[in-house]
């Protein structure tokens, strides 16, 4: 907690692009969508992270500065400044409007001022408050506001890879930057340079260097009156690059002498105006947040009754421990379960345990044996729970279940949940995993993800090892497919997509692990004789290549390939290299350049070729089971947001069918007897 020195005068000053880009690429790899297809991951970042600070830190005053539209008086002084910088991403930009709302309706005031970066102001802002007796707090991750610390003015760094809120002072700041005064921050981000910001500094000299430099000299200007104590190229660089360097010092220093009227009195907390952020919230489906805010989504799952680990998870080991638990099973409206398989395959891999979650929270995992005799045996006095269809079952990715129950001769019955297909109709450009959807509703970090887990889920804050840790962690996935299912059926509801989900998907789930059971018979033998001929072909191609090329090389490798067709050829003269610094030659480049050489139709075709010998022809065969002669693929139902399947291990839907070589691998799909026919 930052310091309460001044309780009434706590200002905490945001900067609003820092926050919400940071905000937007802590999700990149996971982004959060509503059901409209909104990137929604900026908003909510920032949401939280404002809301934290807010909780947190309990400030008096508080005021949200953006960059504004346009140029600022940096770029009249260098016209490069922050040229290579990438156009806003599109939902980025998109995300804007909203942040504003947000804050209208939050009653935080958003700044800013023409031709000064959103720095200058809060620059400006901290210096004028800390004059009236504030003390200042500037919310962001960037380094130059270092400049600006003061005795009442500090830097609030943002929660960072697992790391906690970083506030830096005088003291903090001079032992982060190794120096002694706080004016020398700006002689070393002068030296230095800044690349995001194309501030050029002194070309050879890092962080590091221009941080010892000045430690030692003391400012650039001191620098430059001792070059002579400087040796090789570092002396070189600095003394050929003085004016870029003396230009970058100017460049990095914050104004704070922004021309402003703003009553920083204004700035201070009011309450929230729930007219506006009802209707926000509602649209975005920030529904955690606006109970988090008004406590009003009753239908909200509460997990407070999980305790402890021995209360709520019980080991099932034993034949009368099992039968306790089918007693148990038989009686219930539903459950949810989840089963730990050997491998990703569940065609070939082997079931490991069962975890049940009933409605009272308590889980049970059920321990399978490893001899496969007593395995079989073991899930069939399971069969007729499975098999009952007065009771619901409740699962992630439900298909698996119920293509591994159907090799043990069971059929999966009742009116059932598969939480990952209800996310995906909910939020189809969403990722779909299961700790990304209890992350989207609860904000909760599943197992191995302890940060920011909330204290309601203590049962699984341990980490365990072995057996245990593998009974908590699926234990888990239960317990949160259960809980889910009430939150993500009102919302199906709410959104009119309650009948795709039960009259279409749902029904579909047992459709396609029929056909991935049963799987599909290939002629191995055929695919044998074509892989050798696309073998013949392709050398055959190869060699017109080396011939038109004047030279031998590795056909497949894009540097080789791109020397040849842009150094030796010159196809094309303004031809871009990769940021690996290699000639890009993707199809749509070669195809713009066919009517230049005709060395580009045979390249073409030594990849189409290529592609189907590897991809088909002489891998195919791998995929059999062995169980069966036959390969099942798996149709993935919420992997596309148009809705449309796709199929993995293999893929059997990108087979060309136009082109008479796609037919040649068409044609060793075959019937698996006489008795049937291949359409």
């Amino acid at each position: 907690m930052v310091s309460k020195s001044i309780l009434d005068k706590k200002l905490f000053l945001l900067d609003a692009f820092a926050l919400i880009y940071r905000a937007y690429y802590a999700f990149i790899r996971t982004p959060r969508y509503n059901s409209k297809g909104l990137n929604t991951s900026a908003i909510l970042g920032f949401t939280n992270t404002l809301l934290e600070v807010i909780e947190r830190e309990k400030p008096t005053h508080i005021a949200v500065v953006f960059d504004p539209e346009g140029k600022t008086f940096r770029h009249e002084m260098y016209k490069q400044y922050k040229a290579q910088r990438p156009p806003m991403p599109e939902d980025i930009k998109k995300a804007i409007p909203y942040i504003k709302e947000l804050l209208k309706g939050m009653q935080i005031p958003a700044i800013s001022v023409d031709g000064f970066e959103a720095d200058d102001v809060i620059g400006t802002l901290a210096k004028k408050a800390e004059k009236e007796g504030y003390t200042v707090y500037m919310m962001t991750p960037d380094k130059d506001y270092a400049q600006l610390v003061s005795e009442n003015i500090f830097m609030y760094k943002p929660k960072r890879s697992g790391k906690d809120v970083e506030i830096m002072g005088i003291k903090e700041v001079l032992e982060s930057f190794g120096i002694v005064n706080i004016s020398q921050v700006i002689d070393i981000l002068g030296l230095m340079g800044d690349s995001a910001d194309n501030v050029p500094g002194c070309p050879g000299i890092g962080p590091k260097t221009a941080t010892k430099l000045i430690a030692k000299y003391g400012n650039i200007q001191a620098l430059y009156d001792n070059v002579n104590d400087l040796k090789g190229k570092q002396k070189e660089s600095v003394v050929n690059n003085r004016e870029l360097v003396e230009l970058s010092r100017e460049l990095v220093v914050i104004d704070t002498q922004v021309p402003n009227d703003f009553n920083i009195d204004t700035f201070r907390k009011n309450d929230y105006k729930k007219d506006i952020l009802d209707p926000l919230f509602s649209e975005l489906e920030f529904f955690m947040i606006a109970q988090r805010l008004f406590g009003e989504i009753a239908e909200k799952v509460e997990l407070n009754d999980l305790n402890s680990v021995d209360n709520s998870i019980f080991k099932i080991d034993s034949k009368d421990l099992r039968d306790n638990l089918r007693a148990d099973l038989c009686i219930q409206d539903d459950f949810a379960f989840y089963t730990h398989f050997s491998g990703e395959d569940v065609n070939t891999s082997i079931p490991l345990s069962i975890s049940f979650c009933l409605k009272n929270n308590k889980c049970f995992h059920v321990i399978l044996p490893q001899n496969k005799d007593e395995r079989e045996k073991v899930v069939a006095e399971f069969k007729y729970v499975f098999e009952d269809e007065n009771i619901g079952k409740i699962s992630f990715d439900i298909k698996r279940e119920y293509l591994w129950l159907k090799w043990y001769g069971i059929d999966l019955k009742g009116n059932n949940f598969d939480i990952m297909i209800a996310h995906y109709l909910l939020h189809p450009e969403a990722k779909h995993d299961i700790s990304s959807v209890a992350e989207n509703y609860w904000n909760y970090s599943m197992r191995g993800n302890k940060e920011e887990k909330p204290a309601q889920l203590a049962l699984f804050e341990e980490e365990g090892d072995g057996e245990s840790d593998l009974m908590e962690k699926y234990s888990e996935y239960a317990l949160v497919c259960y809980n889910l299912k009430p939150e993500l059926s009102k919302r199906l509801i709410e959104t009119g997509t309650d009948k795709v989900f039960l009259d279409i998907e749902m029904p579909l789930i047992g459709v396609l692990a029929e056909v991935e059971f049963n799987g599909v018979s290939i002629s191995v033998e055929s695919l044998r004789d074509y892989s050798l001929e696309l073998k013949e072909r392709i050398g055959d191609i190869e060699k017109q290549i080396w011939e038109l090329a004047g030279e031998k090389f590795n056909v497949a490798s894009p540097k080789q390939l791109g020397d040849i067709l842009f150094d030796k050829l010159n196809l094309d003269p303004k031809a871009k290299r990769t940021k690996t610094g290699q000639y890009s030659t993707s199809e749509q480049i070669l195809a713009k350049l066919k009517s230049k050489n005709e060395i580009i139709e045979h390249i073409l075709n030594f990849r189409s070729l290529s592609k189907l010998l590897n991809t088909y022809a002489s891998t195919l065969h791998t995929y059999i089971n062995p169980k069966t002669g036959r390969i099942h693929t798996c149709f993935n139902q919420a992997e596309t947001s148009t809705g449309r399947l796709s199929s993995v291990n293999p893929n059997l839907q990108n087979i060309p069918v136009r082109t008479q070589e796609g037919k040649n691998i068409r044609k060793a799909f075959i019937a698996s007897d006489d008795q049937h026919v291949f359409l």
